[in-house]
């Protein structure tokens, strides 16, 4: 009964509830150094098209982002699974069904997270709300939410939450078939975007 509720990719994976939380902070860094600096100004004077400066650290913290993800997600299944099979626990194998896809969706999951990050931290311009608000939201949120009592709101709202997206794309109970999770996790990326885009050409830096 216990190796039937085994599940080798949860054990390798437990990180990811913390990597999400460090990744959202790394893109909230780099949206905030400047505004904490104060060469958010001379910025903004050499480059008049704020967007393109949104884009420019967009594109920054995206790529760090997704290769940082890479990197850890892939090592962390091979050693872990090796670790397993030399104890001749049940494990898996890449070319197990639905395993890259799902370590896929873990480096997609970490991208955004770190994506929406960055635009919080345009939003909010202080590295210490910045990070407060990608522990509220990436952490609290899920968990608080999940311990309402299910109803009709709750049902068609919870599941949305970008953690729980995220897991969704990791573990697949959630009920949400993987492309509405990654749907729903780039919707919260795109609405961030634009209201990030807003508040950056609106506001005096």
């Amino acid at each position: 009964m216990q190796k039937a509720r085994f599940d080798p990719l949860a054990v390798n994976f437990n990180f990811v509830v913390i990597g999400v939380l460090l990744f959202g902070v790394l893109g909230a860094l780099v949206a905030t150094n400047e505004y904490g600096s104060g060469l958010i100004r001379t910025t903004l004077a050499a480059t008049p098209q704020r967007g393109l400066v949104l884009a420019a650290k967009a594109a920054l913290a995206g790529l760090l982002s997704l290769a940082l993800a890479v990197v850890i997600v892939f090592t962390a299944f091979f050693t872990g699974q090796g670790i397993l099979a030399g104890y001749h626990a049940p494990h898996v194998s890449l070319g197990d069904q639905h395993v890259l896809a799902h370590l896929l969706g873990t480096v997609c999951y970490l991208t955004a997270a770190g994506l929406i990050g960055l635009f919080a931290g345009v939003l909010v311009r202080s590295a210490a709300a910045a990070v407060t608000s990608m522990f509220g939201l990436l952490l609290v949120l899920p968990v608080l939410a999940d311990k309402i009592t299910p109803d009709a709101v709750t049902r068609h709202t919870v599941p949305y939450l970008s953690m729980n997206l995220g897991d969704e794309m990791l573990h697949h109970h959630t009920g949400l078939s993987p492309g509405v999770a990654v749907a729903g996790l780039a919707a919260w990326v795109l609405v961030l975007a634009a209201a990030a885009a807003f508040s950056l050409c609106g506001r005096d830096a």
